[in-house]
């Protein structure tokens, strides 16, 4: 199983949370991205085994946009943090 976490810049919650989730599920294949671009390419190829999506936001703007890409998201499960 695979998890993909978006965290603009790396944030210090999404090193908590990656650490955290590693910790407790050893297994776990987990996808760090840092850049708006790189999630859209990577959404753009087939996702092969991916379970849940978490992306941090960190404004009223950021949700804004996010929900109005929430076709990309129709497949998986999404987590906005």
């Amino acid at each position: 199983m695979k998890l993909i976490i978006y965290a603009e810049n790396r944030t210090e919650m999404g090193k908590k949370l990656t650490i955290s989730i590693q910790d407790k599920l050893p297994k776990i294949q987990i996808d760090t991205i840092t850049s708006i671009g790189n999630l859209f390419r990577k959404l753009g190829r087939p996702l092969n085994r991916v379970a849940v999506i978490v992306i941090f936001v960190t404004c009223q703007k950021d949700i804004d946009q996010w929900l109005g890409l929430k076709s990309l998201f129709d497949n998986i499960r999404l987590i906005l943090v």
